[in-house]
């Protein structure tokens, strides 16, 4: 074996100013590969809600809320849902809060509220919504359950 497999190889990630050791160059270049696809996809994901979000106002006329409320679900929230118990941990929080004010934004558009109006529990609790780390949570340990109790799919 070369000297290179144990080496211990040292990053500093400027985003955290904090010291990672790794046990060899490839776990490090996963590491921030796969730090970066996900920031990358979260990035894509806020977009896509957001230009989302600005066609539904486009036709929020025509819409009642509660149709307003099934078409957010289905054409926006559903990303919030998707492979979440995966990419969000590894995010940093700025990403994080950009996820939480899309979130607001989709809640202000049901609930017809102004621009500047607060976005607080109680507007979550009138959806029956979870903000987007609560959400995260609930789906990780649904997956767990299912895992435990043997109600996942077997693949």
């Amino acid at each position: 074996m070369s000297k290179m497999n144990f080496a211990i190889t040292t990053a500093f990630l400027k985003s955290t100013h904090k010291r990672y050791i790794y046990p060899s160059i490839s776990q490090f270049c996963a590491y921030a590969a796969s730090n970066f696809i996900f920031q990358n996809v979260d990035i894509q994901m806020i977009q896509k809600a957001n230009a989302r979000l600005k066609f539904l106002y486009r036709k929020k006329a025509y819409l009642t809320q509660h149709t307003q409320q099934l078409l957010i679900m289905s054409l926006v929230q559903c990303r919030f849902d998707y492979a979440c118990s995966v990419w969000y941990n590894g995010l940093t929080q700025s990403l994080k809060h950009k996820l939480q004010v899309t979130q607001n934004k989709l809640n202000m558009f049901i609930l017809d509220l102004k621009l500047r109006d607060h976005v607080g529990h109680q507007q979550f609790e009138s959806l029956n919504w979870l903000p987007v780390n609560k959400r995260v949570e609930q789906v990780m340990l649904c997956h767990v359950f299912k895992v435990k109790h043997k109600l996942a799919p077997s693949y």
